[in-house]
């Protein structure tokens, strides 16, 4: 099938803080194109995929902004405009880069199940599901659904990510019941140490390790930030940490950037059923400092580095 590989969830923009500190005392936005899918895709395009992403945006001078910055990553015939305002997502920086995040729902709930190409689906050997805001009750939670059972059904390799933000699940209970479905249907799942936790309904680290080692026949990484990853495959599960040491100024998107170098180099592979653990952890090593080296500059998309970048480290 080669190295085409699709997504779907939201595209939609960040008004990012012209200066570190809480949302509500800022003066003034920057706007970036956003979304965990967009983010993910752009970056698996940069590191060898043909990618897709299936979104809604509104018809509105937003929606043209993304359409013409996605452009440079991948083709965007298959975001559609709709006739709602394009979904926003405040970002303010705190000073060691983390977030503190307010959002607006619009365009990204409208896409359905008939927006995706069945074409381009039948010939996509990896399908990616990495939306924070498929969860929410919407067009797309439906269309999210029914595509991770399809994708399960087909055999295609279905990689997640939950992407889980707080303050936009209403009822945790029934989040943890739908994330962990879709991690029933999955082969390739990246977690961060909370989402770890919500997965298994432990309450330590160590302890929700040991039971996604349980896991059969599926390759999961669990990300900690700058302690490093755990991987886990094949019963087994051992924490490597970071390659690289940097000087972060943004976290913003670095998890998006670590999946979507992950895809990318995965989808280069012909036999992408039976890679072997040592490739996967030069794949997950290289995604590592790909994630790394995006902290260093302010931007999910602006900062993704090259594979050329990456390759300067030894592995």
């Amino acid at each position: 099938m080669g190295n085409r590989v699709l997504a779907v969830g939201e595209a939609l923009i960040d008004l990012v803080a012209a200066r570190p500190g809480e949302l509500t005392k800022t003066s003034g936005f920057v706007r970036k194109m956003g979304g965990a899918p967009l983010n993910v895709m752009a970056a698996a395009n940069i590191f060898g995929a043909k990618s897709e992403l299936f979104a809604t945006v509104g018809n509105d001078f937003f929606g043209d902004f993304i359409l013409r910055k996605f452009s440079k990553y991948s083709s965007t015939k298959n975001i559609i405009k709709v006739d709602k305002f394009t979904t926003l997502a405040f970002v303010s920086l705190t000073k060691d880069g983390e977030r503190d995040f307010e959002f607006s729902r619009g365009a990204d709930a409208e896409l359905t199940y008939d927006h995706i190409d069945k074409e381009i689906y039948n010939d996509s050997e990896i399908i990616v599901f990495s939306s924070a805001t498929a969860f929410i009750d919407s067009k797309l939670k439906e269309t999210y659904f029914k595509l991770v059972d399809k994708s399960a059904s087909d055999k295609k390799i279905v990689v997640f990510d939950p992407n889980y933000r707080e303050n936009l699940i209403n009822d945790l209970d029934l989040y943890a019941k739908d994330i962990r479905y879709v991690f029933s249907k999955s082969d390739i799942i990246k977690l961060s140490d909370e989402e770890a936790l919500m997965i298994t309904g432990e309450s330590s680290i160590d302890n929700a390790i040991k039971e996604l080692s349980k896991s059969e026949n599926k390759t999961i990484f669990v990300t900690l930030g700058k302690k490093g990853f755990y991987l886990i495959s094949n019963g087994k599960s051992e924490l490597h940490k970071p390659i690289i040491t940097v000087n972060s100024i943004d976290t913003t998107g670095a998890g998006d950037v670590f999946l979507g170098c992950i895809i990318g180099l995965i989808s280069k592979i012909e036999d992408k059923r039976n890679i072997t653990d040592e490739e996967i952890l030069k794949i997950a090593k290289k995604s590592s400092i790909a994630a790394a080296l995006s902290t260093t500059k302010k931007g999910a998309l602006s900062a993704i580095p090259s594979m050329k970048e990456v390759e300067r480290y030894s592995i």
